[in-house]
Formats: C-alpha cells, sequence, structure tokens
C-alpha cells in the first residue's frame, strides 16, 4: 500500500513524512537540492521491505545514486529498503543526445559484469529505428551481452530511469549500416503486410486507396504517388476544397493539406509521435524541424540525402529524405 509516512526513523520513535524525507536526502547530496520529488513509497508488511520511487529533474549518477542508498539503510536499519530514481523529463533528449548519459548507463553494466571493463569503452551507442543500438567489437563481446541477459537488462534500466521503452540491438563494428537497412526493410515489409491483409478484410480498401492518391500532375517528375510524405509546408487550401466539404456529409476534421515537397499528399489526422510503435503502420506526423543538416550529394552526382530530426511535444524521430536534384 501507499503511506505518506514510515515507521521508526534512525531507530527512534518518530514518524518521518515525505517532505522531511526529501529534505535529509537533499543535505545527504546536495546537487540534488529543488531537484527531486517522491513519486511513491510502498510498504509491504509482510516483507518488512519498503520500496521509494523519486523523480529528479537532473540525471543521478551512480556516486549520488549510491550515497542516496546507504542514507535510506541508516534511516531504516530495521527494514529493507529499496531505491528507483527515474528523470523522464529527460527522455526527449536521451533519444536525440545518447552520448550524454552513456556514463550512467556504463557503470550500471560495470555494476552486473566487471568482466565488461576490459572492452566496454570500445561498444558504440546510438538510437536507431527504434531501439539502443550498441555497435560491439567483435562478436565474442556480442555473445557476451547475450550469454548474460545485459542487453535485456539495460533496457530495464533505461526504463526505471528514462520511462522509455527501447530494446537492445546487438551489431559488430562494421555492420551498423547493413543491419539499419535490414530493420528498415523488415519494417517496410511489415507495412506491407498489414496493407495487404487490411485489403483482404475490406474489398472496398483497395478502391479508396486510390481514390486517396493525387492526380499525376500533382507530383514532381521524379516522385511516384507510391512515395512516403518526408515533408510539408502549409499555404492557403485550394479555391474548390471549401465548396467540396460544404456539399458532402459532416466529417472529422483533416489536417490541413499544403503543397507537397515530397511523396503524396497528406489527409489524415496527425498522431503523437511518442505513440509510434513498429507496428504503427503509415502514419501521419506533425512537428517542428530540428537539426537539419546540410545536404549530402551521393555518388552518381543526380540525388542528396538530407537528415534532420522532427519533433513535436511528445517527442522526437530522426528522418532521412532522398532528392533528385535534377
Amino acid at each position: 500500500m501507499e503511506i505518506g509516512y514510515l515507521p521508526a526513523v534512525g531507530g527512534r520513535d518518530a514518524n518521518v513524512n515525505k517532505a522531511e524525507l526529501i529534505h535529509i536526502l537533499e543535505e545527504t547530496v546536495p546537487p540534488l537540492k529543488d531537484q527531486l520529488h517522491v513519486e511513491r513509497v510502498l510498504y509491504h508488511k509482510a516483507d518488512n521491505k519498503a520500496y521509494f520511487s523519486f523523480l529528479s529533474d537532473v540525471l543521478v549518477p551512480e556516486k549520488d545514486f549510491l550515497s542516496l542508498e546507504r542514507r535510506l539503510r541508516s534511516l531504516f536499519p530495521k527494514m529493507r529498503t529499496a531505491l528507483r530514481v527515474a528523470s523522464p523529463g529527460l527522455k526527449e533528449d536521451f533519444i536525440a543526445n545518447i552520448e550524454r548519459y552513456t556514463p550512467v548507463l556504463k557503470d550500471f553494466l560495470r555494476r552486473q559484469s566487471p568482466a565488461l571493463r576490459t572492452w566496454l569503452d570500445d561498444v558504440g551507442w546510438s538510437v536507431e529505428e527504434g531501439r539502443i543500438l550498441l555497435t560491439c567489437p567483435d562478436e565474442f563481446a556480442i555473445a557476451f551481452f547475450r550469454r548474460n541477459s545485459l542487453d535485456t537488462k539495460l533496457s530495464q534500466a533505461v526504463w526505471d530511469i528514462f520511462r522509455l521503452k527501447l530494446p537492445v540491438a546487438l551489431v559488430k563494428c562494421g555492420e551498423r549500416e547493413a543491419w539499419v537497412e535490414q530493420m528498415r526493410a523488415e519494417t517496410a515489409r511489415r507495412r506491407e503486410q498489414e496493407l495487404a491483409e487490411n485489403r483482404a478484410g475490406n474489398p472496398h480498401a483497395a478502391e479508396a486507396d486510390q481514390r486517396g492518391k493525387p492526380p499525376a500532375e500533382d507530383l514532381a517528375p521524379w516522385e511516384s504517388a507510391d512515395e512516403p510524405v518526408a515533408a510539408t509546408v502549409s499555404p492557403a487550401p485550394r479555391a474548390n476544397e471549401k465548396k467540396e466539404h460544404s456539399e458532402s456529409a459532416p466529417r472529422k476534421p483533416a489536417a490541413q493539406k499544403g503543397a507537397v515537397l515530397k511523396g503524396r499528399a497528406i489527409g489524415d489526422m496527425p498522431v503523437p509521435i511518442a505513440e509510434l510503435a513498429e507496428d504503427s503502420g503509415v502514419v501521419v506526423i506533425e512537428g517542428e524541424l530540428i537539426g537539419v543538416n546540410p545536404p549530402k550529394a551521393l555518388k552518381g552526382g543526380e540525388t542528396v540525402l538530407v537528415t534532420f530530426s522532427l519533433g513535436d511535444d511528445t517527442s522526437t524521430v530522426y528522418c532521412k529524405a532522398f532528392y533528385n536534384y535534377r
């Protein structure tokens, strides 16, 4: 059960409330002053164990976390204690800049298996295709991770700290790009399978898909109507759109259509980026362009690669687009 008061602080016959507990812990770790908040405190009488869950506005490094653990044990010497400190406010920055947080995650892995110390610093970290991708120096490192379930434990630690559900994938050095392409191909294959199943279950779906495609003359010469949308702008709607809407029955409002920069016109409502998953299928997202990188010319002299991040008020997603500038 959740409680607001805990019995026997420091062996004394006194009670401590949550505000007093925060004050004691902030004195133990001064950098956490005004950064620590009680999420919940659970006490299981049958096990004589208390579970302390805190939220922190900043990341708590291993040294400070261990100090908090020792302080709790000294406060409740006759009770078993378990501590969790989460920083969900940092999850978006974690996805965009995972390298800032690898020291804490490396400390966690070293605690799980000290043998990692010899080669853990040679592991590359990134977030790719909705996964934490660890680029290992060799097959031995990959086998070691899997044999000791360190990939699963690391995924759980990321949830405990950032409240992010991200699986961990392992790839050998030099094979990262191939892995990314494989994941994208697998995602595209699943989406095509889902669309085929939907069409099989709904005989009118194929006809609806064709009606939803824009005329060929509305597309750029190098694009086809089957390409995904990469980016749009939003000018005023066409003159005949208002008339068409007024003559038809009321329907759910759609996102404002804009000039197509790539792919086909948008006709569905956007979904929050944080809700995207592997099985989301074809969806519409809307947000602000962040960190647009300079276009990179590809071999052949006719295509450029543009990379950027698209973020809304829930999360951020990394995007790539290919453009034929001829």
